[in-house]
């Protein structure tokens, strides 16, 4: 893994890139602290579980309802996805607010440069979020709407995503021309099963974790 200083050093990787895709949460801005926050003081309040950083690690990267599946799992409750997830989106929105989060500074050396037509953003974020935060941080033209996927509802996969984009070689797309963005070790690991270029972006939660991907970037 080769670590960067900046994105202008694959600056020409990202231009000839057929296509771009990246995570939100943790890559495109340190949201897990919020997240994290959010899931604490609703564990704590509502169902008297203490969140530890080594729960943080394991769950990071999943979508709220696996989460949610694994901490009934992990402490004999039946916790309801629906509810808890939306009690904790509720906080979580105020907290981003109330803390003025803004995105990593490699996001704007991204828009800096010239504009790529095919950038796709791949989320375990639910999809009124995501719409709510790139509003807030003025995203829009980076991302549009129509190339913003969420698989928070579970109908598909990150792999799943992967796999179609990976379908599309046989169209003239090369594999070592996706790149992708992501702070989760599991889901880098599968962006690599397809051959696709990955940038781990490094925050505290995954500093020893993330050891896969084909570059670093602080974020």
């Amino acid at each position: 893994m080769k670590s960067l200083t900046s994105l202008s050093e694959i600056s020409t990787e990202l231009a000839t890139a057929d296509r771009i895709i990246m995570d939100l949460d943790g890559t495109i801005a340190d949201t897990e602290p919020l997240h994290w926050e959010a899931h604490r003081e609703l564990l704590h309040v509502v169902h008297g579980i203490e969140l530890t950083d080594d729960m943080i690690r394991r769950y990071i990267g999943h979508p709220d309802r696996e989460i949610v599946q694994m901490m009934n799992s992990e402490f004999g409750r039946s916790i309801d996805a629906d509810e808890y997830i939306c009690a904790r989106l509720i906080i979580y929105t105020a907290l981003v607010r109330e803390a003025g989060l803004q995105p990593f500074p490699w996001v704007a050396d991204f828009r800096a440069m010239p504009a790529h037509p095919a950038v796709y953003l791949l989320t375990s974020q639910t999809k009124w979020v995501v719409d709510d935060l790139f509003e807030y941080w003025g995203l829009n033209l980076m991302i549009p709407r129509e190339n913003r996927v969420s698989v928070a509802d579970g109908a598909t996969t990150k792999r799943d995503f992967f796999a179609d984009t990976a379908r599309k070689l046989a169209e003239g797309m090369s594999a070592d021309h996706v790149i992708v963005f992501e702070d989760s070790e599991h889901t880098v690991k599968t962006a690599k099963e397809f051959g696709f270029t990955v940038v781990g972006i490094l925050h505290r939660y995954n500093e020893t974790a993330l050891k896969s991907a084909d570059y670093a970037l602080r974020g």
